[in-house]
């Protein structure tokens, strides 16, 4: 007699000697050891492409450096020396300036022509009054994708803290009716100095900047030059420290054969410090101005400041939300352990964040005969 097709010994589960009928399943264990396992894997797999994602951003970040650096270079070979930091942050580009001690915009903005940017440099050219002011503004909002660290932010222009900007810029432009409300900011600066402090008070802190107001007009900017017989220091080097040990200082320029030191190992420009907090509000002390804006924390760091707040471990912390002044020149980064910098000969660098106090400060300085420091 034939067995029908639903009752096949195939189609039955197994039992056993008990008549008892087992089912092939998991069980709860090893439903969640299953689970465990996928999820470490995915973790290590994400934790890989954060990795690979941040070396990406690192090496686009130190390609920015080489430009900036390439571009300084070329600076210096069209007009023998390196653009100056500009006069102060109460000072914008003058495009009619040339590209001295006279030019009161920052270094970014000397180098515009060398970045193929020519056309951002002439913006305001032969102008005056309203029209020249709407040129400016154009120009403090243009950003530059050179100028952002893709670790950090993006190239795009960020809000204005109206209440830092110059007054008297603020009032021309509320009396001329031109708004004023984006800007382009930069997260690499100029290295105005290093080296270890002056013995005594009475010694210039070549090494170390100052973030002043400058002179507050033409007349007065001649006036700094001139100096004060009894500490022979003119008000640029005395207020401004105009004559720091760095690379790019205010108002004067420096050429390669200032640098003693040794080019390959002399910082020319480097990552700063920002906030956390405020990588795109404009209202940290480091970033309340624009990238093209006279000599200021926007543009400008020491390598005399070798930690936050805490001056004795010669550590670089960056781990910083909220603003304060003791934040302003510092070397800085969006990277996990290092900032990056580029030398006075064009190579780029990642420095590590716990590098020696001596060897941070060794190159910074230009002309203090600290080559074997940093070695």
């Amino acid at each position: 007699m034939s067995v029908p097709s639903h009752l096949s010994p195939r189609m039955n589960p197994p039992a056993d000697l008990s008549g008892r009928i087992w089912r092939s399943a998991f069980t709860l264990v090893e439903l969640l050891v299953v689970i465990a396992i996928i999820g470490t894997l995915v973790a290590l797999m994400l934790a890989a492409i954060q990795a690979s994602r941040e070396s990406a951003r690192a090496t686009q970040c130190k390609n920015n450096l080489r430009q900036l650096s390439l571009a300084l270079l070329q600076h210096h070979g069209t007009h023998q020396h390196f653009p100056s930091g500009g006069w102060s942050y109460r000072w914008l580009p003058e495009p009619d300036a040339g590209y001295g001690k006279e030019q009161p915009g920052s270094w970014v903005y000397g180098i515009l022509p060398e970045l193929e940017e020519e056309p951002l440099r002439k913006l305001g050219a032969g102008l005056s009054g309203v029209e020249k002011q709407k040129q400016l503004v154009q120009l403090i909002g243009t950003p530059l994708s050179v100028l952002n660290c893709p670790s950090r932010r993006p190239a795009i222009a960020y809000p204005v803290n109206s209440g830092a900007q110059p007054a008297s810029f603020m009032a021309q432009l509320s009396d001329a009716g031109i708004p004023f409300l984006l800007a382009a900011r930069s997260d690499y600066a100029g290295c105005s100095g290093g080296g270890e402090p002056p013995a005594t008070v009475t010694t210039h802190d070549r090494g170390l900047p100052v973030d002043g107001p400058g002179p507050d007009s033409l007349q007065q900017v001649e006036e700094w030059d001139n100096g004060d017989a009894s500490t022979g220091l003119n008000r640029w080097q005395s207020e401004l420290s105009g004559a720091a040990n760095g690379a790019i200082i205010t108002r004067y320029p420096i050429a390669l054969r200032s640098v003693t030191d040794g080019a390959s190992k002399t910082y020319l420009v480097g990552e700063k410090f920002l906030e956390t907090d405020h990588y795109e509000s404009g209202y940290s002390n480091s970033d309340d101005q624009n990238a093209y804006v006279g000599f200021d924390r926007d543009n400008e760091v020491s390598a005399r400041y070798t930690s936050l707040r805490d001056t004795s471990s010669g550590q670089l912390n960056t781990i910083i939300t909220q603003s304060g002044e003791d934040y302003g020149f510092h070397f800085g980064s969006a990277h996990p352990a290092v900032f990056h910098v580029a030398m006075c000969d064009g190579s780029v660098h990642a420095v590590s964040f716990d590098v020696a106090q001596a060897v941070h400060r060794a190159a910074g300085s230009r002309d203090e005969a600290e080559a074997a420091a940093t070695e």
